[in-house]
């Protein structure tokens, strides 16, 4: 009787159990397998076995001899099986750049590269938003390689954004800002002023009234930028007023009256207090004067109290200021 095999030539990492059967058995006969490495999954004494390779490259024998009735023995058929060694690929590239850039990946150890994204070559492109696991598989012609990973860890883009404290006030004013920016490892800052400054939150001194544009950019590990600009810190003139302590409603024509003096129209009210706490005037436009008189009479030389209230123009804050002024005759 003769029996016949398949042979193989299988790559390391092909499917590992085949399979291997006599073509047209003898009815009666109990065949006896024998292999040279692997290991058989299926014993067998029948016209079929299976058989698990393993994946160390190398030439292997498949015999077979069956025997007839314990005493008709056939020949014996013989084939080599050759495990072929599987290729093996790299994959490099630089991931450190900022999420959504390109990403270009070099695979190496074969001529032909399959990529997870369905392009072929040795270099890959990707533009990964987040962390990202690629893959890539080789073949030699006659093999594929097993797949290999390639994790993508893109940097977060970096967001600019700050506050500032105050925004708006008198000269000279000092303002202090506020980093809100968001994946960023440096900074520049442009103050508007002429300063400028790397510390993640500065302060300056504005010292004359204008309008300031103030600007920040922020930079990450993988070299991507981002910028703010922030229109205006608001300087305003400083707001000044003087009230005199004294005057001489003697008659002289020389200062004759009081009041507070403001560089710009106020909303005001002005109180004049004797000793007793007693209202001796009181108005609430600037433009007026008390003359040292109370009902239209002289009041007697001393010492009276004032109490002003106004509002500043430039921030329409409330001031109130108390003191007192000497009359003098």
């Amino acid at each position: 009787m003769e029996a016949q095999t398949i042979s193989h030539a299988l790559c390391a990492n092909d499917p590992r159990v085949k399979r291997y059967f006599v073509d047209n058995p003898v009815p009666g006969m109990n065949y006896s397998w024998n292999i040279s490495g692997g290991g058989a999954v299926v014993p067998s004494t029948s016209d079929t076995l299976y058989v698990n390779w393993g994946n160390t490259p190398g030439v292997y024998e498949v015999s077979l001899y069956g025997i007839l009735n314990a005493s008709c023995e056939s020949d014996t058929a013989r084939y080599l099986i050759e495990i072929l060694p599987i290729p093996s690929i790299q994959i490099t590239g630089n991931s450190n750049v900022c999420a959504g850039e390109k990403i270009t990946l070099n695979a190496t150890g074969t001529n032909q590269i399959e990529w997870s994204n369905t392009t072929a070559g040795n270099t890959s492109e990707y533009f990964p938003t987040g962390p990202t696991t690629v893959w890539a598989r080789g073949f030699d012609g006659t093999c594929f390689s097993d797949t290999t990973f390639y994790n993508l860890t893109p940097v977060p883009l970096p967001t600019a954004a700050f506050s500032s404290n105050p925004s708006e006030g008198e000269a000279p004013l000092t303002v202090s800002f506020f980093n809100q920016s968001s994946h960023g490892s440096s900074y520049v800052w442009d103050l508007g002023n002429g300063v400028f400054s790397t510390e993640q939150n500065p302060s300056t001194v504005y010292q004359n009234p204008g309008s300031y544009t103030v600007s920040l950019s922020t930079e990450n590990s993988a070299g991507c930028s981002d910028s703010v600009t922030f229109e205006y810190i608001v300087v305003n003139e400083a707001f000044s007023w003087f009230i005199p302590n004294s005057f001489t409603p003697d008659g002289d024509g020389l200062n004759e009256n009081f009041k507070p003096y403001f560089p710009n129209f106020v909303e005001y009210t002005l109180y004049i207090f004797d000793r007793w706490g007693d209202i001796v005037f009181q108005s609430t436009s600037v433009s007026d004067s008390w003359y040292g008189e109370k009902e239209g009479e002289p009041v007697q030389q001393g010492v009276y109290a004032y109490r002003v209230v106004f509002r500043s123009p430039t921030d329409n804050k409330e001031i109130e200021k108390i003191g007192s002024v000497a009359v003098i005759r």
